[in-house]
């Protein structure tokens, strides 16, 4: 029998925690990384290499005995889909709690305010890298994540286009 799936409350303190985190890193990037992007390739790389892959599996064989990868699966998307609508909630807390303040102080907090959307942006983006990073260990894709292509393929998923198209576009 499997685990029950966190309820709301213990997923918002999670979330909110991770947020403060993703905030705290914000506010390591240079304005030309974000500009460029390379951003989202630091936290690609960062969630990459601390991702334990042998850990996982091992967690996923224990939680999960006898079901199915697809079962296994649609639980984990179904996970990150409840902790990311939280995150927007939280965010969207912060940013409204920000315009106010924005409001009443003629703008001197709009670098608050911008914090917190690409602390958003940083908190979505790795728990969608740590999601395929997880499927990938599910279905028992070996992934390298010293292979361009293979951090391709991650880097695809975790944004929602499928590798091809990323070099077919490309």
């Amino acid at each position: 029998m499997t685990k029950p799936i966190p309820d709301d409350e213990y997923i918002k303190s999670q979330v909110t925690k991770e947020m403060e985190d993703a905030k705290t890193l914000a506010k390591t990037f240079e304005m030309e990384e974000i500009k460029s992007g390379e951003w989202f390739l630091k936290i690609l790389q960062h969630v990459i290499r601390t991702h334990n892959r042998n850990a996982r599996a091992t967690y996923f064989q224990k939680k999960y005995p006898g079901l199915p990868p697809d079962d296994i699966a649609d639980i984990l998307i179904s996970v990150v889909v409840r902790y990311a609508t939280i995150a927007g909630a939280v965010a969207g807390v912060a940013s409204t709690a920000n315009q106010f303040v924005v409001a009443s102080t003629a703008g001197l907090s709009t670098p608050l305010f911008i914090g917190s959307l690409f602390a958003e942006m940083l908190y979505l983006a790795q728990i969608q890298i740590r999601l395929v990073l997880d499927l990938s260990v599910v279905y028992d894709l070996q992934l390298d994540p010293d292979d361009p292509e293979d951090v391709l393929m991650i880097f695809g998923y975790a944004l929602g286009v499928a590798p091809a198209d990323l070099i077919g576009r490309g």
